[in-house]
């Protein structure tokens, strides 16, 4: 617990405390109660009510409580609150009905008062929402002496209530309310009834239970509040031998208690002063949520067996065979029994007591079940009861129907307005004023107005009005109804739009279509079409008739396409029937297609045509594919001398077979081939070969053959000065004047260069030093039109 909720409940214990005598013997029994207040989540009113023990009780009333509430899953403390009493005085309390009031001398009086304990309090929600719910609980000390079943002096008392989370449907929830109780006498050896009944304010199940009373943690004054704080389980008390909670009182019959009703059942067979403990737990949709309990005191005496007479009770201005009394709104009704001087009345409602209801005549304006007890008022004797009366209250009620309209839409317009059929009078009034006339449940009127009628019960006199019905003067509204057009497109449906009233009824062919009362309808049928509209009073009018028709749908055709080679050619002409429509797919620019934009690959292209009235056409489509061209792969040119044979080979990928062209024909062989061979050239030639695919699709390609002197390329020469070989000598190179000449060393440095031709062999020198023997690397760049040749030559010594 924090340091905060520590001080407050300190401050609290000190200050009650204080208020204490040593010794407490006051308490007889009682219940909690927490009423949600207006709904609101968290918002409950608090109420304890014990009854206290006039005739034993020393102790004053305590002025303020301690209540606690616990979690139960957890017993987790989550608030505490005191609550205090208006009056402190047993002297001033209100005193439970005794019916029985010559019997009780000495030990067996039953004197009760009645102490009231309330506050309103504010939970927060947010922190109730535990699925297993929580308990309310109040521990106190201590019960009344003298008490037959119950074992020890000065035992403790607590007060119990379980509540569920404040969440979901339970979040408004009100406990269970036990009514108020009766001080009755049990008379030995005499048939006993007793209620115990609760009700509910949310209307769930009730069911009640024997269950033990509890004693708790406070046994003392001295630990009544620090002890207060211990949470459940709460100790139970301990009966004397031969009693239990559920058979607290000996007889036989033996105790019984309904299930259902709450209601005691007993024939006590010996004397005493017996407490039990009642449980009433509410259900909801087969749930428990919640239960709360109430300790009762019940004594039994010896009655002699002297009886009074049954009283006999009537209802005054009523035939006296009558048992039932009709309570008109605002009215009484008085129950009667006979007077006599020697006899003590106790009425009672339900079963419970009336405070104060001591005389034979009662005036009752609440509903209930009556029954007048008496008892002789000068030696005690057996009770006796009347009759039971039933107050009645006059629940008819009567209702206007809504009228088909609330508004006169002419001068010369009625409305009939009927009223709940019954076996009464009926009385019309106009503005709080009788219209006099009919008193039948139908009246057709013509003038605006707030209608009510008053009806009047023929046997009891009783009225009760009923609802009020407000009709008003309003002109008559004018339906359009507005097409897009003429038509329905076949396949489609047409959005017809109403105005003019606050509700629609379509209507097809002179009947309404279910469940078109909107402003729009879409059309899908030929034939006629109309709407009603009404306004707020229920004015109507109908628009004029609105003839529809079908439009069929054209049935386009299209050109075939024929295949198209590669993506380069010109663009493809499309054609469609009838014309005026709209071609649409990859490539497709109006009534061109294009393969460039669309690509290699198969297209579908469809053609949508037009119907008259702008419905939309049914489509054509054909498709056309665009086919790859063959690729060739060779050569850009081939180098070669006079007296050489040349093979050009051309490498074709694509969609084969392939058929094969080269021309000119010049020193050219196998021109049908995919590799050709040209024989001794004399001259530079450029050759084309043209290749055509399985579809029909054409490629060419070109390779020039160039005519060059024969070079002879040394790999070995020795600059050793002996005239033999002392010079790297290319022979033929004289025919490439622009020819160059570079020579790389093994680390990649140039040791030699010459260019615009080979007019000074390489001799093995570098910045006229000999260069080490070995392996050089050389490239040779003949001409701008030939390709550098590479290789090595090694330089011996």
């Amino acid at each position: 617990m924090n340091r905060a909720l520590w001080i407050g409940l300190i401050g609290v214990l000190l200050t009650i405390a204080l208020t204490f005598t040593a010794r407490a013997n006051h308490i007889i029994g009682g219940h909690m109660q927490m009423t949600n207040v207006n709904g609101e989540p968290g918002r409950f009113l608090i109420k304890l009510t014990y009854y206290y023990d006039l005739d034993r009780g020393t102790q004053p009333i305590t002025p303020r409580l301690l209540f606690v509430i616990f979690r139960k899953r957890d017993n987790q403390l989550m608030d505490s609150l005191s609550i205090t009493t208006p009056i402190t005085s047993k002297d001033n309390l209100a005193k439970v009905p005794i019916t029985n009031t010559s019997c009780p001398t000495g030990a067996q009086n039953v004197q009760w008062g009645i102490v009231e304990y309330q506050r309103e309090i504010r939970l927060d929600p947010s922190r109730y929402t535990d699925p297993a719910g929580y308990y309310l609980s109040n521990q106190d000390c201590c019960r009344s002496g003298g008490i037959t079943n119950l074992n020890g002096t000065q035992v403790g008392f607590t007060y119990y209530l379980e509540f569920p989370p404040m969440t979901g449907a339970t979040a408004r929830n009100s406990s269970p309310q036990f009514l108020p109780i009766n001080a009755d006498y049990m008379c030995v050896n005499k048939p006993f009834t007793f209620s115990c009944a609760a009700t509910d304010p949310d209307g769930d199940r009730l069911q009640y239970s024997f269950t033990t009373p509890l004693r708790g943690n406070v046994t003392t004054l001295a630990n009544l509040y620090t002890n207060a704080l211990i949470p459940g389980p709460f100790p139970a008390i301990t009966f004397n031998g031969g009693y239990s909670a559920t058979s607290p009182i000996p007889g036989n019959p033996a105790v019984q208690l309904n299930p259902q009703t709450g209601i005691l059942t007993v024939t006590a067979n010996r004397e005493g002063r017996f407490v039990f403990t009642v449980r009433v737990e509410e259900f909801r949709n087969g749930q428990k949520i919640g239960e709360t309990r109430q300790d009762y005191q019940l004594v039994a005496v010896d009655c002699p067996n002297n009886i009074p007479p049954e009283p006999v009770a009537t209802i005054d201005t009523y035939p006296v065979a009558a048992d039932v009394a009709l309570l008109c709104t605002g009215r009484t009704a008085t129950f009667s029994a006979e007077p006599n001087p020697d006899l003590n009345y106790q009425w009672q409602r339900n079963g419970t007591n009336l405070n104060g209801a001591t005389q034979p005549k009662l005036t009752v304006d609440q509903a209930g079940e009556y029954t007048v007890v008496v008892s002789f008022k000068n030696n005690c004797g057996q009770t006796n009861k009347s009759r039971t009366l039933t107050a009645r209250s006059f629940e008819q009620t009567v209702q206007i129907e809504p009228p088909t309209k609330t508004a006169l839409c002419s001068a010369s317009d009625t409305i009939t307005l009927r009223a709940s059929t019954l076996p009464v009078t009926y009385n019309w009034f106009r503005d709080g004023t009788a219209l006099g006339g009919s008193t039948e449940r139908d009246r057709i009127v013509n003038q605006p107005g707030s209608y009510s009628v008053e009806i009047r019960d023929n046997s009891t006199g009783c009225t009760a009005t009923s609802n009020t019905v407000v009709l008003t003067q309003a002109a008559r509204p004018t339906a359009t109804l507005t097409p897009p057009s003429g038509v329905i497109c076949e396949r489609d449906s047409l959005r017809l739009t109403a105005g003019g009233g606050a509700t629609y009824q379509w209507r097809f062919n002179g009947t309404d279509v279910p469940g078109s009362t909107g402003t729009t309808l879409f059309a899908k049928q030929a034939g006629d079409y109309a709407v009603i509209v009404a306004n707020a009073g229920g004015c109507r009018d109908t628009s004029d008739v609105l003839k529809l028709t079908i439009q069929p749908r054209v049935k386009p055709t299209m050109a075939p396409l024929a295949a198209v080679c590669g993506t380069d050619g010109p663009v493809v002409t499309l054609s469609g029937t009838p014309t005026g429509g709209v071609f649409s797919g990859p490539g497709v620019n109006g009534t061109s297609f294009s393969a460039r934009q669309a690509g290699v690959g198969t297209h579908q292209i469809v053609y949508r045509s037009t119907s008259p009235g702008g419905c939309p056409g049914d489509t054509a489509s054909q498709t056309i594919r665009v086919n790859a061209l063959p690729t060739i792969q060779l050569p850009g040119e081939v180098t070669a001398g006079t007296q050489s044979i040349i093979t050009l080979e051309a490498v074709v990928n694509g969609n084969g077979p392939f058929q094969y062209r080269w021309q000119p024909l010049t020193w050219l062989s196998g021109p049908t081939q995919a590799t050709a061979t040209v024989t001794n050239p004399e001259r530079d030639t450029t050759y084309r070969v043209s290749v055509t695919d399985a579809n029909g699709c054409v490629s060419e390609a070109t390779v020039r053959v160039l005519i060059r002197a024969r070079l002879g390329i040394p790999d070995i020469f020795s600059p050793n000065n002996d005239q033999i070989n002392d010079t790297w000598q290319l022979f033929g190179i004289e025919a490439y004047p622009s020819a160059q000449v570079t020579v790389f060393n093994r680390w990649g440095e140039v040791v030699f260069h010459e260019r615009d031709g080979y007019k000074k062999p390489f001799d093995g020198l570098l910045n006229d030093q000999p260069l080490p023997a070995g392996m050089y690397i050389y490239v040779l760049k003949l001409s701008p039109d030939i390709a550098p040749l590479r290789g090595s030559v090694v330089l011996a010594r």
